[in-house]
């Protein structure tokens, strides 16, 4: 029998197999980006499919952080009861599910200008970028620290809700990767506080 059948342990975390659904948006949030009986469904037909972990799309830790409609959110405690219906339900058919954390940053200006009527964030500003064209500002000091505690509130609730784990996003240019990367990073010292 191949290995990708047999089961693992991941920490404290024992999977039925080795195969893993990899983070996919999947458009069945609500407009509040709460769950629906449509994302209940993709997800119980994934565990029903025999995949050991699911790792669920793109979930928004702030108010600020939606990319796009239909988004699952969570930034409040309003959405941990959803949540939990739907990780109830793929732990009774034998499966594991991580939520998927991240913001967008500078990544969701057009969403944001036409939705919200706000402006995108960004660690520094970029001006004469020849590869992002939109609005957006540079993230004040007292809103990085707001946005890593809403991404340690997130990790809190994503517990409540019945989560067996959490998978950080820091990557396809959103906020923790324009972080990482000098091209959008121009900030000149860290952070006060800061160890």
């Amino acid at each position: 029998m191949s290995i990708l059948f047999q089961p693992v342990t991941i920490k404290n975390m024992e999977l039925r197999n080795r195969f893993v659904r990899s983070a996919t948006y999947d458009q069945c949030a609500d407009k509040n980006g709460h769950v629906t009986k449509r994302q209940i469904r993709l997800f119980s037909e994934l565990a029903d499919g025999g995949v050991g972990l699911i790792i669920t799309g793109l979930t928004y830790v702030h108010p600020s952080g939606q990319l796009a409609p239909f988004e699952s959110c969570i930034a409040n405690d309003d959405c941990i009861p959803g949540f939990r219906t739907l990780t109830a339900a793929v732990h009774d058919r034998g499966a594991k599910i991580a939520m998927q954390l991240y913001h967008p940053g500078r990544e969701n200006a057009k969403f944001l200008k036409a939705k919200k009527k706000q402006q995108s964030i960004a660690p520094s500003f970029v001006s004469h970028d020849p590869y992002f064209k939109h609005n957006y500002r540079s993230i004040s000091e007292d809103e990085i620290w707001e946005i890593i505690e809403a991404f340690g509130d997130a990790g809190r609730r994503a517990q409540e809700s019945g989560f067996d784990a959490v998978q950080v996003h820091a990557a396809h240019a959103y906020l923790l990767s324009q972080f990482l990367s000098p091209y959008t990073n121009w900030r000149s010292r860290w952070i006060s506080g800061w160890a």
